[in-house]
């Protein structure tokens, strides 16, 4: 599996993906979030990519759903990996087009991320 949740805490969901990310598990990950948003509230989601190695191309990547029906109950979204896919992550998680605050961090500054997500 290269996408699974590691723990929620604090009121932040955090995921690590590794390897090639397939459509179904990002929405296992959505179904979960949305989850917790209907249960707790609002949440912010941190990201871990480890060897990551892109978006499969099988699955409709051009699904909104969660957007649509989550975004005002997300604090923030933190995504910590390579920084060779800043570019991908940000114009994936739609940094600039959508409500919620987005941020990438390079790994070291993976304690910055859960500091700044839980904040």
């Amino acid at each position: 599996m290269s996408a699974e949740i590691i723990e929620y805490s604090g009121g932040v969901l955090t995921s690590r993906v590794s390897g090639l990310l397939k459509f179904e598990e990002m929405a296992a990950i959505q179904k979960r979030a949305g989850g917790l948003i209907r249960e707790h509230g609002p949440i912010s989601l941190l990201t871990v990519l480890e060897d990551f190695q892109g978006l499969a191309k099988a699955g409709d990547w051009g699904d909104i759903s969660f957007q649509m029906e989550f975004d005002d109950h997300l604090r923030k979204i933190a995504v910590v990996g390579d920084t060779k896919w800043k570019e991908t992550a940000e114009v994936f998680t739609g940094k600039g087009v959508r409500r919620v605050a987005i941020e990438f961090f390079p790994p070291e500054k993976l304690a910055d991320a859960k500091a700044w997500a839980r904040a």
